[in-house]
């Protein structure tokens, strides 16, 4: 129980404020002792009537200290109900119960930065700037804070100080007959409550420096909502079923959609992409709904821009389940940087025109490739659906790759393959464009079908024979001109920095065309 002479405080603050609620608190009762009684939420017990506690207790409130920090926060209703609160028992009583002589008083306690242009957490309060005592702290180290709490002290009395010396000086008004201190014990209590202000200021200071200042996040975020009773279907449920909303800006990575509402079908969303894009994207967000909520990681955590330029990783940021049954699913979409180049551009080409070549030919072109004929002619019947997925979605990637290398920029093509080239280059797109749509629509066929029958399977597997039978040569074509050029290149290098050996032992040369030569003859 509190003495019956004991001025009751009420210390406001957002749970976010826990901390610094504690350090005032310990403050004021290592400074004042049993001449003041403190009440705050943490000390009320859980499944109590927190509401009529709380009620009752800031109407016997003498004084009412309000934490705040600056930062609006989810909690902040609490404090504002309990201020209102206050503020309308101030209204009734204006007057302190024991002290009648006494006006209760709130007294706004904040921790700002710099100038206190304003302070969201006292909007609409009416708070009197005058009233309000503060810890004022920069953006540095505590080190630094604490030697200017240091020159501040030398020339005035800091607000921390001035916080004390309030709470002091109503602990003095109680009984104005007890006579006026002298000035040596009034210069002996300023003492004793400046180290107080300068620990609590400091403990204060410490706390806030190791909060975060500010909170940054991705700004494209998918938002995928199934139908009430989603969660009953678990990972069976399709992401063609479901909505998407989206929010930021997306027009980057779907396209310039209907921006007239933010939530989309999958119908609406992948209407005007082309049939390997909006794959891709169902792939990957198929992933994410058919994931179990302890994976931590996909596999298929990639989706790439409708126009097939960009790469983006998608993060899974929570899965949420409502009460009827609707899950909703919280998806991140950020840019993948790829690497930067770091050797000569000419060389660095080379380096990524050999990378998709050849990255080509593993896919699609040697009887062990993941997508050749045979493979595609040995896969299980209920494999057959995902390989076919897998196989647009390894070309469509591959492709990405080739146009974020810019290997089909015209002055790359004539570097590679020779200004002699135009009329091949010419073929060779004909060739291309009528081999892969040919291949897509294979693909699309399977890919729309519930189940694949035989015809369905033969039809693919014609398709792949063909499209491997026409690009053959093509790549051919293709990864023996980058070899050339690269060993071109590799001699020009050898004779600018080695002129001496090269000119000295001419099989140096020989030696390494060789062996490029059999590089060329094991492509062919």
């Amino acid at each position: 129980m509190p003495d019956s002479n004991a001025m009751k405080l009420f210390i406001s603050y957002a749970s976010e404020d826990q901390q610094i609620a504690d350090v005032l608190k310990l403050t004021l009762k290592a400074a004042f002792r049993d001449e003041i009684y403190i009440i705050m939420m943490s000390e009320f017990a859980t499944g109590l009537n927190w509401k009529g506690i709380i009620e009752q207790s800031i109407s016997e409130t003498d004084v009412m200290i309000v934490i705040a920090t600056g930062r609006l926060k989810p909690s902040h209703s609490f404090t504002g109900y309990e201020v209102g609160a206050f503020k309308q028992s101030v209204f009734v009583q204006p007057m302190m119960t024991k002290w009648k002589s006494l006006r209760r008083r709130m007294i706004p306690f904040a921790v700002l930065a710099q100038v206190p242009d304003t302070i969201n957490e006292f909007e609409g309060i009416n708070i009197d700037q005058s009233s309000l005592r503060d810890v004022r702290f920069e953006a540095t180290s505590l080190e630094d804070n604490l030697r200017r709490l240091q020159s501040e002290q030398r020339d005035g009395r800091p607000n921390s100080l001035k916080f004390l010396l309030d709470i002091q000086g109503m602990l003095d008004d109680r009984d104005p007959d007890a006579g006026r201190h002298t000035i040596a014990e009034e210069q002996d209590t300023i003492k004793i409550l400046t180290g107080f202000s300068a620990e609590m200021a400091k403990q204060v200071i410490s706390l806030i420096l190791n909060r975060e200042k500010s909170s940054y996040g991705p700004k494209a975020k998918l938002i995928i909502r199934t139908g009430p009773g989603g969660a009953k279907f678990g990972r069976h449920v399709s992401i063609a079923d479901l909505s998407i909303e989206l929010i930021g800006d997306f027009s980057k990575i779907f396209g310039p959609c209907n921006h007239a509402t933010t939530k989309h079908t999958w119908q609406e969303l992948t209407a005007n992409v082309p049939f390997d894009v909006s794959l891709q994207w169902q792939k990957a967000l198929q992933a994410v709904i058919g994931s179990q909520p302890t994976n931590e990681y996909l596999e298929d955590n990639t989706i790439i821009s409708f126009d097939s330029k960009q790469l983006y990783r998608i993060i899974t940021s929570a899965i949420v389940t409502y009460y009827d049954d609707t899950v909703e699913y919280q998806v991140y979409v950020v840019g993948v940087l790829h690497e930067r180049d770091c050797g000569d551009p000419h060389t660095s080409l080379m380096l990524h025109a050999v990378e998709v070549s050849l990255g080509y030919r593993f896919l699609f072109l040697e009887n062990s490739s993941l997508f050749s004929p045979e493979i595609f002619a040995a896969t299980a019947p209920d494999e057959l659906m995902k390989s076919t997925s897998d196989m647009v979605d390894y070309l469509t990637l591959l492709l990405l790759k080739a146009e974020q290398y810019q290997l089909s920029n015209p002055q790359n093509l004539l570097l590679i393959l020779g200004n002699d080239s135009v009329d091949q280059i010419q073929k060779n797109y004909v060739i291309w464009d009528q081999a892969k749509n040919s291949l897509y629509a294979s693909a699309k066929n399977i890919l729309s079908k519930k189940d694949v029958t035989s015809s369905d399977r033969a039809a693919l597997i014609g398709a792949v024979t063909e499209f491997k039978k026409q690009t053959v040569d093509m790549n051919r074509y293709y990864t023996s001109a980058v070899i050339s050029k690269l060993q071109t290149i590799l001699a020009d290098a050898a004779a600018q920095f080695s002129p001496a050996r090269v000119s000295a032992d001419p099989a140096n040369l020989k030696v390494s065309s060789e062996s490029n030569l059999a590089l060329i003859n094991a492509v062919r």
